[in-house]
């Protein structure tokens, strides 16, 4: 793979990590009725659920805080994206450690939404993790792999290449 295509290739997948932020990434359910569908960036901003009150019909209006660690990952993956363009080791070393970050922290997210959800109750509160979670997942995955990957560029570019003698 040219050092050219790897380095497209890693800021597509940046861009494809912050556009699953803006996919459906968390659904909220209570004892089996599905309450919302919040996307990446609810997630990490925050929200407001309104919920109809089954006894009395009244509407009830929650805030739903953001969660930091998601907005992190959010920022990470600008930043990565950002550090993408830089030439070299140094360019791929920094998308490397800015997609790793990014993974970590939305692992981090999903691990301390689920804690605090079993703490609700577990036949009360339940969540499931949407398929923008899982692509902005596998797409930092994917950068920091790629990232890692050498490049295979010439030591000498082909029309710096010696003639051959003839003997």
């Amino acid at each position: 793979m040219k050092a050219k295509s790897n380095r497209r290739s890693r800021h597509g997948l940046l861009i494809l990590f912050l556009l699953a932020f803006l996919m459906p990434f968390l659904t909220l359910s209570c004892s089996g009725t599905r309450l919302m569908t919040m996307s990446g960036v609810q997630v990490a901003a925050g929200t407001n659920l309104t919920l109809p009150n089954p006894m009395t019909g009244e509407v009830q209006k929650e805030k739903v805080p953001g969660e930091p660690l998601a907005a992190l990952a959010c920022l990470l993956g600008i930043l990565s994206l950002g550090l993408s363009f830089l030439r070299g080791r140094a360019g791929k070393a920094a998308t490397a450690v800015g997609s790793l970050l990014s993974l970590l922290a939305l692992l981090l997210v999903k691990a301390r939404l689920e804690q605090s959800a079993l703490k609700q109750g577990p036949e009360l509160l339940s969540l499931q993790w949407e398929f923008g979670y899982w692509l902005a997942l596998l797409a930092a995955l994917a950068v920091c792999v790629l990232s890692f990957i050498p490049s295979r560029e010439p030591a000498v570019a082909p029309d710096e290449l010696p003639a051959p003698s003839e003997n």
